[in-house]
């Protein structure tokens, strides 16, 4: 490692820097540690079948796509490496969000740390506050909170890891020729591709990156880029072999309206419009990271004309780079390489290249904050040593101070956005008065209320929850009219609150839509059966059962609707359609005694109830049928036995005290 420049005001800290840089950040995100399951995590952790196998889940996740984990959904997306950890987690502790997220601030300071040496060698010519101010900038950064407070935000962070690992030992691989040094670099550099698709672009950003140092050749750039490139095209072709083998194809959805309006538009003046106009919301979002959602999607970030004004700022913001960039077919310039670096970063997510899921998410950005935080610091000694071309000890503390000021200002930010990442209900609550124009916020939102609900016990504020609930949920209609899982879920609040025909309503209208959306049939069909319209509710239900068989709860609620219409027949057939999916459910078996016992089959009715009995000791209501059942047969001996049983275990059984005095 080269010497420290003499007059260099952070020289007496030089040894201490690494350390200080990890401990920072480590300290931003401490307030995340003790946070719970947010957002995708539930989706890429606790509902990922492959993740829940632990170690035995690994082999499926290596030869499978991102969430094929979930019914063989497929997202045409290939991250092995997040959720292998996510399976070491849950065989080694239970996939504790505890530890998820203390996992995630280590490697994240970790990879800050690493990085700090790689932009240490970059700029072993300038004071270290240079590197030191990049890194902190960069590092403290809210746009990054999505990534690191949410714990599956580890892909991007094990990208991030790789991504400075390689770079350093790439620097480090040309100072010492060791061949062990280069394989070090690619196996840090595999590591970035397997953890995030995006990392094919390090490719191009890791030379140019290391084309701030003169001192590197062109030709080692190109050999280190070509190098790389390779490794990447290989990962893509893996990548793509992947995702095409499985049984689904890739979810149109994902270019649906409500993912990514961009890829859904069938206006080229609007898809167009749409893209430019993000090239210079990504600027905003760099420049005042204040306003921060955990969605984008439909419709907060409305499409526009390709002659609007937003458009056509980034239309000039995109040529501008690309002049910049193109000034180093003659000329090494700093300038031009952290335009390239910037192009790099977004060259996946700005929709012109290749279409992408979302139409944004903060998360998206990552990495082009090290090109802003690169501008800010070196436009800052730029104007400060302009005059006389020397940075002296005074430039490098008026440089300190605005890194402190700006880093301060992110820092506080941070740790108050990462408040926010709490759980689901603390991040939609939060967002939903910023991001008032999603859709998915407003589903989001409202969907967590309905959760919520059902957790409280309190009547007057399960019923607060509900009718709040519908309110963010016919929001999230109004701006997607299509939004099937807002029908539904507004159909369940609707429900609750007892308002049966605005629930019907609302599943209706869902239904008329998208008639293949199978759990609307199920959850119509229960909310006919509330409304004790028990002939809709099995109609609704032998629906749904026709589009997924061997429902065992579906079975079990016609048997009971068939059972209120005094059709007994019936519901016999239907609980024990129940019984051969589920041939241990203690309540499907209890109902079927009932049923038996009330088409006066009491022997029959006699054997379900010592069945249900068997299975559930304790249960007070199956031995009072019972008792009723043997009362009904004459065996008033057995009947007796039965209720002393009862007081046994309940001696206050009034019912049981009663009937037992008239005997």
């Amino acid at each position: 490692m080269k010497a420290a420049p003499q007059k260099d005001i952070l020289a007496p800290y030089s040894n201490y820097l690494k350390g200080i840089v990890f401990a920072l950040v480590f300290l931003v995100y401490a307030n995340t540690l003790n946070h719970q399951f947010a957002l995708d995590d539930y989706s890429i952790i606790i509902n990922h079948s492959y993740v829940q196998n632990g170690i035995d889940g690994i082999s499926d996740i290596l030869q499978t796509n991102y969430r094929h984990g979930q019914g063989g959904f497929n997202d045409g997306l290939y991250r092995p490496l997040s959720l292998i950890t996510f399976a070491l987690e849950k065989s080694f502790f239970n996939s504790d969000p505890s530890i998820g997220h203390l996992i995630n601030v280590l490697l994240y300071a970790i990879a800050c740390s690493l990085l700090f040496s790689a932009l240490r060698k970059l700029f072993s010519k300038a004071p270290l506050i240079v590197p030191l101010g990049i890194v902190l900038l960069f590092a403290l950064h809210p746009l990054h909170t999505e990534v690191v407070a949410n714990i599956k935000g580890r892909d991007e962070v094990l990208a991030f890891l790789g991504f400075s690992a390689s770079l350093l030992l790439a620097i480090r691989y040309l100072q010492s020729a060791k061949t062990s040094t280069a394989l070090f670099a690619l196996l840090a550099f595999l590591l970035a591709l397997f953890s995030k698709e995006s990392a094919v672009t390090y490719a191009l950003i890791i030379p140019a990156m290391m084309a701030m140092d003169t001192s590197i050749d062109k030709k080692s750039l190109f050999k280190i880029g070509g190098i790389l490139g390779g490794f990447s095209l290989a990962f893509a072709g893996l990548r793509y072999s992947i995702v095409n083998s499985m049984e689904r194809a890739v979810d149109p959805g994902n270019f649906g309206l409500l993912n990514n309006p961009i890829a859904a538009s069938s206006d080229p003046m609007f898809k167009w419009g749409g893209i430019f106009e993000l090239q210079w919301f990504f600027f905003q979002k760099l420049l005042f990271p204040f306003q921060l959602l955990h969605d984008y999607s439909y419709n907060q970030i409305p499409l526009i004309k390709l002659t609007s004004v937003k458009a056509i700022l980034g239309i000039i913001i995109l040529l501008g780079l690309t002049y910049l960039t193109s000034l180093l077919i003659k000329k090494r310039n700093r300038w031009s390489i952290i335009a390239l670096i910037y192009l790099g970063s977004i060259a996946v997510i700005s929709q012109i290249l290749v279409t992408v899921g979302i139409q944004f998410a903060e998360r998206m950005l990552f990495l082009a904050v090290l090109p802003f935080s690169i501008l800010i610091v070196l436009g800052i000694k730029h104007l400060l040593q302009k005059k006389n071309g020397n940075f002296s000890i005074p430039h490098q503390k008026i440089l300190a101070l605005l890194v402190i000021l700006l880093g301060g200002i992110y820092g506080f930010k941070t740790i108050d956005r990462n408040a926010e990442w709490e759980n689901n209900f603390t991040l939609f609550g939060a967002d939903v008065k910023k991001g008032s124009n999603s859709a998915r916020v407003n589903y989001n939102y409202g969907s967590e209320l309905n959760e919520q609900a059902m957790k409280t016990a309190n009547p007057n504020q399960k019923n607060r929850l509900f009718t709040e609930a519908a309110e963010y949920l016919q929001r999230a209609i109004q701006i997607y009219p299509d939004y099937q899982d807002a029908y539904n879920n507004l159909g369940l609040a609707f429900k609750e609150l007892g308002q049966y025909d605005k629930s019907i309503l609302a599943h209706r209208k869902n239904l008329e839509k998208h008639p293949d959306y199978t759990k609307g049939y199920f959850n119509l069909g229960t909310t006919y059966y509330a409304k004790k319209d028990y002939r809709s509710a099995i109609q609704y239900l032998q629906e749904y059962c026709k589009r997924k068989p061997n429902q065992s709860n579906a079975y079990f609620l016609m048997g009971q609707a068939a059972g209120h219409l005094g059709e007994f027949g019936e519901a016999i057939d239907y609980l024990n359609l129940a019984l051969n999916v589920r041939p241990n459910d203690v309540n499907v078996i209890n109902y079927l005694g009932m049923a038996y016992g009330m088409s006066n089959q009491v022997k029959n009715a006699e054997q379900q109830f010592l069945k249900a009995l068997n299975l559930s000791p304790q249960r007070i209501d199956i031995l009072m049928n019972l008792a009723l059942n043997y009362h009904n047969q004459g065996l008033i001996e057995k009947e007796k036995a039965i209720l002393k049983r009862v007081l046994q275990i309940q001696p206050n059984h009034a019912a049981a005290s009663n009937q037992l005095q008239s005997l």
